[in-house]
């Protein structure tokens, strides 16, 4: 492999990796729009006690009526991914030429 030859040096990139890299622009450029706009940091401790508060109640029915619901739920999606992991794999040996 050479500067005049460069076979396997180059990076393919698809669809998907284009769609990630569009998102992340976009949440940065929107944070630094949101930070332009308001002209300071949110605050801080302040802030975050208060939306504590407003999250007990909500925090303790949720690990309270809902712990078990919620773990199932959980579970499930943990198999549907192994699941998907599992049939995705293509076989090891060499592929038909038919």
């Amino acid at each position: 492999m050479s500067h005049a030859t460069p076979e396997g040096r180059q990076i393919y990139y698809g669809i998907r990796e284009h769609a990630m890299g569009s998102a992340m622009v976009g949440l940065v450029l929107g944070g630094v729009a949101s930070f332009l706009v308001r002209g300071r940091l949110p605050e801080g401790r302040a802030a975050t006690t208060a939306v504590g508060a407003a999250l007990k109640p909500y925090a303790h029915q949720l690990f309270t009526t809902y712990l078990l619901p919620v773990q199932v739920l959980g579970f499930l999606l943990l198999i549907a991914m192994i699941g998907v992991i599992v049939l995705s794999r293509r076989p090891d040996g060499p592929e038909d030429a038919a």
